[in-house]
C-alpha cells in the first residue's frame, strides 16, 4: 500500500531504542498489505513494477523464510487484507474489486466477492458487513454483505459532500476513517462515523494533518501514520494528545497491523515489528496532569498541572502558529481575540493539548 503521510502538528515524541525493533522481511520487495494470524505473517509484494504476489512467513522464528502463497496475475494491487474465519479478504486497488482466497488452502486461487467497484484502498468487518474505502466512485465508504453471493454496495457516507477517505478501522459502532483531499495538503483529517445507526453525519476527530494515512486500532489506541513516525491518540480522551510512538521510519510508502502487543510495519525492502510494552512511558506519564480549564471558553484558559514555566505556541487547525509565549505554574492564556474554532496548544516539553474557542 502507498501511503504518503505527513503530520503538521508538532507532538509528544516516544522514543525508541533499536533494541525493541525486530528485523522480519529485509529483502528486494515492496510490501503492501500485512495481516497476523497467529505465527503467520501475510504480506503482499509489487515486483517488478506490475507484478503482485501474497507470500507468508513466521515471524516468531528467526531463521523463518517467506513462502509465496498467491503469484500474478492480479487485476489490482493487493493493498490490505481483512482475515474472517479462513477466508482472507483482499483489497485490490486499481482492479476494482475486492476478493478472498481460502488460507487453509496449499494452492488458492482468489475468487472475486463483489465486483465493479472503484479503487478499494481499506477494509474493516462489523458482524457480516464487510466496510471498504473507495478512492475512485465519489470518494465515499461502502458496505456490502459477505453473506450474500452478489452483495450490492450501500454507501453509508453522505452523498453531497466528498470526504476522500483513505484508511478506515472500527472500534465497536464507531467506524473511523482518515481523509485528504490532496497529497502535501493541510487539509487532511480524521473523522468518525456511527455505522448503528443510517444517514449519519461523520463527526471530525482531528484536523489540519497532511495526508493522514494507515489506521489501526489497540483498545482505545488509534494509532496512524504521521510524516516518517507512528502516533497515537486515545479516543476516549477528550483533549486528544496525539503521542508519537515510533520516529524511525525513512520511507513515505508504508502499512502496519497490531497484533497483541506487537506492531509490524512495512516499508520497502524490510517489514519489522516493534514491541509495544517495551516502549518506555515514564517520558509521558506527566501528561494527564495538564488541565486546560475551561475547555472550551470564550476568553481565558487556565493552565494547570505544569511543573515549571514553560514556552509555548498555539496553533490553528491548519497548523500555522498564531500565538506563542510563556506560561507560569498556576498561569492563564487569554484567547478572547482568536476565531471560533479547534485549537492546540504545543508546550516546549513536547506536550500538545486541544482545546475549543466559541
Amino acid at each position: 500500500m502507498k501511503n504518503y503521510i505527513t503530520l503538521i502538528l508538532i507532538v509528544f515524541n516516544l522514543h525508541t531504542s533499536k533494541s525493541q525493533v525486530t528485523q522480519i522481511v529485509n529483502e528486494n520487495i515492496f510490501p503492501g498489505a500485512l495481516l497476523v494470524d497467529g505465527e503467520t505473517l501475510y504480506f503482499s509484494s509489487e515486483e517488478n513494477l506490475h507484478d503482485s504476489f501474497v507470500y507468508k512467513i513466521n515471524p516468531i522464528e528467526s531463521s523463518s523464510s517467506f513462502v509465496q502463497i498467491v503469484g500474478p496475475p492480479w487485476q489490482g494491487e493487493p493493498t490490505d487484507f481483512l482475515l474472517n474465519g479462513n477466508d482472507l479478504y483482499i483489497a485490490e486497488v486499481f482492479g476494482n474489486r475486492i476478493s478472498k482466497i481460502d488460507i487453509t488452502d496449499s494452492s488458492p486461487t482468489p475468487v472475486a466477492v463483489a465486483s465493479a467497484l472503484g479503487n478499494v484502498r481499506s477494509l474493516a468487518l462489523k458482524n457480516n458487513d464487510l466496510y471498504y474505502s473507495d478512492t475512485d466512485n465519489n470518494n465515499m465508504i461502502f458496505k456490502i454483505d459477505i453473506t450474500q453471493t452478489s452483495p450490492t454496495p450501500i454507501p453509508i457516507l453522505p452523498a453531497n459532500v466528498i470526504y476522500d477517505p483513505r484508511s478506515i478501522a472500527i472500534r465497536n459502532n464507531e467506524l473511523y476513517f482518515s481523509s485528504f483531499p490532496f497529497y502535501s495538503s493541510p487539509n487532511g483529517k480524521i473523522y468518525k462515523i456511527d455505522i448503528s445507526q443510517p444517514n449519519q453525519i461523520p463527526v471530525e476527530v482531528l484536523s489540519g494533518l497532511l495526508n493522514p494515512g494507515t489506521m489501526r486500532f489497540k483498545g482505545d489506541d488509534l494509532y496512524f501514520f504521521n510524516s516518517g513516525k507512528i502516533s497515537k491518540i486515545d479516543v476516549t480522551d477528550s483533549s486528544l494528545t496525539i503521542v508519537d510512538v515510533f520516529n524511525d521510519i525513512s520511507s513515505l510508502f508504508l502499512n502496519m497491523v497490531i497484533d497483541g502487543n506487537d506492531l509490524y510495519i512495512s516499508e520497502p525492502n524490510k517489514i519489522y515489528k516493534i514491541d509495544l510494552l517495551a516502549l518506555s512511558t515514564n517520558e509521558f506519564a506527566h501528561t494527564n496532569d495538564i488541565k486546560l480549564i475551561p475547555n472550551p471558553s470564550s476568553d481565558v484558559i487556565q493552565i494547570t498541572g505544569l511543573k515549571s514555566q514553560l514556552g509555548y505556541k498555539v496553533y490553528d487547525i491548519k497548523g500555522s502558529a498564531i500565538l506563542e509565549n510563556e506560561i507560569g505554574l498556576m498561569g492563564n492564556i487569554n484567547i478572547k481575540n482568536l476565531e471560533n474554532g479547534i485549537y492546540f496548544i504545543r508546550f516546549e516539553n513536547g506536550i500538545s493539548k486541544k482545546f475549543i474557542k466559541q
